[in-house]
């Protein structure tokens, strides 16, 4: 007789059963940048009192926006975006560090502008991170203005060892989406899904393809939080969902000849496509026991122009609960595009699935197919996407609300435990899948073709 190693035949039955599904229900995500412009960035300006700030306190930073004039960024310490016991780790057998939050200067707040009677008001919302301060400040980060991206970059030249900052910003978001159709259900926490705050803790893996685009773990480590940030604020606003990191895993930046078998998914590029790599994060997730809501694989290996690719509704489970997002211009974007899939939402509608009889996608609205790819879930990713559409806001709160997807693993703020409860069901045609004025969600039947089967969609870009 012989002995089976039942831990390889169960890794080798996932992963063929993953294939299977992946073939069988795979989306993707494409890319579309779109940006303006991208200029240096000089006029940063630290406010006295705040030059000396920690992460305990409160940030006041005057910009020189390109158009503009200056803005005020107020700002205050995000400290939903780690966990207590947030750490890093590595593939090469490191072991594991504790993140020292304190050292991480990660801030979120308002976006102010001077009026004419010299009164600062509100014009946006702000994620930033701090890498340097003092009088020659170092800022990373994203803002909008007047319904405008914008995004701040730390860039070295070639020739420099000193990084500058470059702001650049996307397309004109009042092109498609007008200050007439922004939609109250989505923009103000008062009329959120979630009462009270919910945190969802989320692991981060990067292959070493990824790696290799950073000049240090430092760098890569701040990008990733960034990501984080910025992504957490649209979730918060609308679901009052935050996104928190308990777990990051780096790789070296040299991809290995022969990967081992338990970490198939750290390979150079040639070693396969985005579905492949799913398919290889999601059984390496499956042994990767922790309570984190889902994982994200950070890869620079995109398959043409898809840039993402997530299991839909695998939020909270170990089976399902993960995604790969491929490092681009618009990469927070992108990854909030994949952790809409974690929690259930499908792509929004556009003309060519509109166009098709399956019905499997968002609509813009009860009267209207198209959703005009104004918003996150859009299958092609662009840099002017901000916001959900008010179809996925139903729909992830129906699923939510339902237990179609799984919200156990979601934890309060202070991490005392998870409960996702409502209010009573609000004024409004309930039903049509759509949140329209006097619902906080809509209790319709959703059309998520069969989220126990582990569905996957891509998101491609431009």
């Amino acid at each position: 007789m012989f002995k089976v190693d039942m831990r390889f035949f169960y890794d080798v039955l996932y992963v063929v059963c993953t294939f299977i599904l992946i073939q069988n229900v795979l989306g993707h995500s494409v890319r579309n940048p779109a940006t303006e412009y991208a200029a240096r960035l000089e006029q940063v300006v630290i406010h006295p009192q705040s030059r000396t700030t920690s992460v305990k306190g409160q940030l006041d930073i005057t910009i020189g926006v390109p158009g503009h004039g200056p803005v005020l960024l107020q700002l205050e310490p995000n400290r939903e975006i780690f966990v207590q016991d947030t750490y890093i780790e590595y593939l090469n057998g490191t072991n594991p560090q504790p993140l020292n939050a304190e050292r991480e200067r990660v801030f979120r707040g308002e976006v102010l502008v001077n009026s004419s009677s010299n009164a600062w008001h509100s014009a946006g919302r702000a994620r930033i991170y701090l890498v340097q301060g003092g009088t020659s400040p170092l800022i990373e980060g994203a803002f909008t203005l007047f319904d405008q991206q914008y995004h701040v970059n730390l860039v070295t030249q070639t020739n420099s060892s000193h990084p500058h900052m470059e702001i650049s910003a996307s397309g004109d978001s009042t092109s498609t989406l007008s200050h007439n159709t922004v939609f109250p259900r989505q923009s103000t926490e008062d009329n959120t899904c979630s009462r009270p705050r919910r945190v969802a803790l989320i692991g981060l893996a990067t292959d070493c393809s990824y790696r290799a685009a950073f000049s240090s773990t430092d760098e890569l480590r701040r990008g990733l939080i960034s990501m984080v940030n910025t992504a957490s604020e649209v979730y918060e606003r609308t679901w009052n969902i935050s996104l928190a990191i308990r777990n990051i895993t780096i790789s070296d930046e040299s991809c290995p000849e022969t990967p081992p078998r338990d970490t198939a998914w750290n390979a150079a590029c040639s070693s396969g496509n985005l579905d492949w790599r799913l398919q290889e994060f999601a059984a390496w997730r499956r042994w990767h026991y922790d309570p984190n809501a889902y994982w994200t694989l950070m890869t620079n290996c995109p398959t043409g122009n898809v840039v993402g690719v997530s299991i839909v509704g695998g939020l909270c489970t170990s089976y399902s609960g993960a995604n790969v997002v491929a490092r681009t211009s618009n990469q927070w974007q992108v990854f909030a595009h994949e952790t809409g899939h974690m929690f259930g939402a499908t792509h929004d509608c556009d003309s060519q699935t509109c166009s098709t009889s399956n019905g499997d996608c968002c609509p813009l609205s009860s009267s209207t197919c198209d959703a005009g790819g104004q918003y996150i879930m859009n299958p092609s990713s662009t840099s002017y996407q901000t916001s959900f559409s008010p179809c996925t806001v139903g729909q992830v709160c129906s699923l939510l609300r339902s237990g179609r997807v799984e919200s156990d693993c979601l934890v309060h703020s202070n991490n005392t435990g998870p409960t996702i409860s409502g209010p009573s069901t609000p004024a409004g045609e309930c039903g049509n899948g759509i949140v329209e004025d006097g619902e906080e969600c809509d209790c319709v039947a959703v059309t998520v073709a069969d989220l126990d089967a582990a569905k996957v969609v891509r998101i491609a870009a431009h």
